[in-house]
């Protein structure tokens, strides 16, 4: 429910500069899709190899993909070579070992841990957290609808995850 208004926010043109576009929002739909297929699919190859290994693989295959899609990109929109700074390969560098690869070791060690369930709850939390970071940093409203579809969020995944827990002890 709180995703659904999040993403209904978008459709108004008042609501683009905050929730996005609704194709914006419907690519993103699509790559939760598939990180949730990434995911399930993950807990049979965790079983069989490591978090090191299967992070290793899923990168190799990344990179055959977008290796593979690159002359494509070339085509649509020439490349400015003037524009490539050493801090923007930087930036990329840093990003593909420390957000990607950090982030994928800990996905696919939380998948060997806790199984594939219990750890895409916690991603249900992220579409709020990257609005509460672009709060302060690209100057993000906040909004009622926001502050709802975060709470319901949540809620859900506290629920989820941490009330049968609390319940068991009471």
């Amino acid at each position: 429910t709180g995703l659904l208004l999040l993403v209904y926010q978008s459709i108004g043109e008042t609501g683009i500069l905050t929730f996005g576009t609704p194709l914006g929002n419907l690519l993103v739909a699509c790559a939760v899709l598939s990180f949730a297929l990434y995911i399930v699919l993950s807990k049979n190859v965790t079983d069989r190899y490591s978090p090191v290994k299967t992070t290793f693989a899923s990168f190799l295959v990344t990179a055959l993909i977008a290796a593979s899609l690159t002359p494509i990109e070339f085509f649509v929109r020439q490349p400015i070579l003037s524009n490539i700074t050493l801090v923007g390969i930087g930036s990329i560098i840093g990003l593909s070992i420390v957000s990607s690869a950090l982030m994928f070791f800990l996905i696919q060690f939380t998948i060997k841990r806790v199984g594939p369930f219990n750890a895409s709850f916690y991603h249900y939390i992220a579409p709020f957290a990257v609005t509460l970071t672009a709060i302060p940093i690209l100057g993000e409203r906040v909004t009622s609808s926001l502050v709802i579809g975060g709470f319901l969020i949540l809620s859900g995944v506290f629920l989820a995850t941490a009330y049968p827990q609390l319940k068991k002890k009471v």
